[in-house]
């Protein structure tokens, strides 16, 4: 998964998020609290908790292991499409991040589908 997408920024927003991982990281936490704002079940603390961890490497400062991709399951992207998905569908994406959270859906329904075989009819 790309963590270096494409976001429009303002230079205040640009100050706060040296890089646009650094976005990608803050919008998926943003996210995932809104999802689960009174906890997570076991399932989903174990899917978040590899999520998290790959970000907290790709985004460390001091860190050798720094990149703007990380590696993730197709079951771990599915979840994040179902979290952004949720937030889209209840109403509970922060107006300010309505187009951050367009930029990662569109690429996470492309991760989903790089890895999905191309079905063609058979004549």
């Amino acid at each position: 998964m790309n963590l270096n997408l494409n976001y429009r920024l303002k230079p205040p927003e640009r100050q706060a998020f040296p890089e646009n991982k650094h976005i990608t990281e803050h919008l998926l936490r943003a996210l995932v609290s809104i999802r689960y704002p009174q906890g997570m079940n076991r399932t989903d603390t174990r899917m978040w908790s590899t999520i998290m961890d790959a970000l907290d490497e790709a985004t460390e400062k001091d860190g050798l292991l720094q990149s703007n991709e990380i590696e993730v399951e197709k079951s771990e992207t599915l979840w994040l499409l179902d979290v952004v998905n949720w937030c889209l569908d209840n109403s509970k994406v922060p107006p300010m991040m309505a187009s951050w959270v367009n930029t990662i859906l569109t690429h996470l329904e492309e991760v989903k589908t790089h890895g999905e075989p191309k079905l063609e009819a058979v004549k």
